[in-house]
């Protein structure tokens, strides 16, 4: 797995691997604070990055190279597709959306989580993804600031 992440010189805006992969690569499990900065600080030195995001279902870390934070969805929608497979690229999509429209790449993890969450609790749609003003809608209506983590 070491010779696949690899970018040459090129410095990316943000790296994101979910959990699993990142165990692979790093050989180490993300399940911590300490965990996942020693995951990040490993990745940083082979990726050159300004964001690394270790994905989890419901859950993103986001690092800088000096700040950390976790960036949740609502735990209403994350027990709702507790049932449900993630898809990285749902949540790499609502990312990239986000993060372009906000630069912020915690709310850009939240929005994400939230996005990807909300496509897998659609028990009854085999492949939903739900569209900017779905999630958004869906944000207002539950009085949700990305700039936090919500109970």
């Amino acid at each position: 797995y070491t010779s696949s992440i690899r970018f040459g010189t090129a410095t990316i805006k943000a790296l994101i691997i979910s959990s699993e992969y990142c165990e692979k690569v790093t050989g180490i499990l993300p399940n911590n604070v300490d965990a996942a900065l020693r995951a990040c600080e490993h990745l940083s030195k082979r990726v050159k990055a300004k964001f690394y995001i270790i994905n989890r279902k419901g859950s993103s870390f986001v690092w800088d190279g000096t700040n950390f934070e976790y960036a949740d969805a609502p735990y209403s929608i994350k027990k709702t597709a507790e049932e449900h497979s993630f898809s990285n690229a749902i949540f790499t999509g609502a990312f990239a959306y986000m993060f372009f429209k906000s630069r912020n790449p915690s709310r850009a993890a939240r929005y994400a989580q939230i996005t990807t969450l909300f496509s897998a609790s659609r028990a009854d749609v085999m492949e939903h993804i739900p569209d900017a003003e779905e999630v958004n809608s869906y944000v207002r209506d539950n009085h949700i600031d990305l700039n936090y983590n919500c109970p």
